[in-house]
């Protein structure tokens, strides 16, 4: 999910969508701390507790290694790649079972089918058991 800064949000969608927003307290942004995030539109930037970015996108390039920077993009990459697995195994597992009960919903009206031609019944409108009738008692002589 492509997640924008405060201003990159406003730019693209004409509002705030607060992707960034709440990472964290507003306490933690007033001691100078910035949760870092990567904005689809600017990049690696830090964020303060509404999701506004602190500094402009090329000054945080001079404090952030690129080595730090390609390790979280590679991190995110494969976070990315697993939930495109997992949902493409999801996805062929959900279609597996449609097919399975697809299958046994056929058999089922197949087999309703046959019995009700086999003994000239009609489907039941309701899944009652029918009255079973008592044997009847003789006298003995």
């Amino acid at each position: 999910m492509a997640d924008f800064c405060k201003q990159c949000s406003i730019d693209m969608w004409g509002r705030d969508t607060g992707d960034l927003s709440g990472l964290i307290t507003e306490a933690e942004v007033k001691e100078g701390y910035g949760a870092v995030v990567i904005c689809e539109g600017c990049g690696v930037i830090r964020v303060d507790h509404e999701g506004k970015r602190l500094e402009e996108p090329e000054n945080l390039g001079e404090t952030m290694s690129n080595a730090l920077i390609s390790e979280i993009m590679l991190t995110r990459l494969a976070e990315l790649q697993t939930l495109r697995d997992e949902s493409q195994n999801n996805l062929a597992y959900h279609k597996q079972m449609v097919d399975t009960l697809t299958t046994r919903i056929d058999t089922y009206e197949r087999d309703i089918a046959a019995l009700q031609a086999l003994f000239s019944v009609s489907a039941p409108d309701t899944l009652e058991q029918p009255a079973v009738s008592q044997p009847v008692e003789t006298a003995s002589s």
